[in-house]
């Protein structure tokens, strides 16, 4: 799409580079006088909005104004997508909101020991290290552990002898979210790493070994 240096109309062909992609649009309306206009662009394809762009900075280099006009039922088409866009987009968040509340309710009927964070304090490896150990004191009685917060955004869990590793990690993997936010994260807790040691007695010697 070459660029043009003339007066701009509606109807006029735009694209731009967008974070490593080409998005293009229809100017649909010309807000003030040209040179200082404020251009109502609607954006089409998987990007498909409409946007308020001043001409200034759509004449800059990251903007290509094509000389051609699209039609005006190519424009009422166009703004007509966008509308069943947003649409399409608040039912689906809507219903992705009530499913996550749906989640919520039933890990909290699950989860009943556990203690509830603060949304804001999820990822704070303190919050974890609580409810890692209410949970395994629950589901190995008798075995001490050592759990301890390493750091923001890490917990390590120590003990002697007792369940293997696998048996403890299967209860401490979902408190490491990585990159997600979890539902069970947000109600419980999570961090980036939760490392778990059992430390495993030679009965011929009696020397310790950490196995992780």
């Amino acid at each position: 799409m070459e660029k043009i240096s003339g007066h701009l109309s509606i109807g006029q062909r735009i694209s731009c580079g967008w974070y490593g992609g080409i998005i293009d649009g229809i100017v649909f309306a010309v807000d003030g006088e040209q040179s200082n206009a404020i251009l109502k662009i609607v954006f089409l394809g998987k990007n498909a909005r409409i946007s308020c762009v001043p001409e200034a900075i759509l004449r800059g280099g990251q903007w290509s104004i094509s000389d051609q006009i699209a039609s005006k039922e190519e424009i009422e088409s166009a703004l007509k997508f966008v509308d069943e866009e947003i649409i399409r987009k608040k039912q689906e968040k809507e219903e992705a909101d009530r499913y996550r509340a749906e989640q919520k309710k039933a890990l909290m009927v699950q989860f009943s020991w556990l203690i509830p964070v603060d949304g804001q304090y999820y990822v704070d490896s303190k919050y974890v290290a609580k409810n890692i150990r209410i949970e395994l004191k629950r589901e190995f009685p008798g075995i001490k552990f050592s759990v301890s917060k390493n750091g923001y955004s890490a917990v390590n869990v120590v003990w002697t002898g007792g369940p293997s590793l696998d048996f403890v990690e299967k209860v401490t993997v979902k408190y490491r979210h990585g990159n997600a936010k979890l539902a069970f994260n947000e109600l419980f807790g999570g961090c980036e790493y939760v490392f778990c040691y059992r430390i495993a007695i030679c009965p011929a010697c009696g020397q310790s070994k950490k196995i992780n």
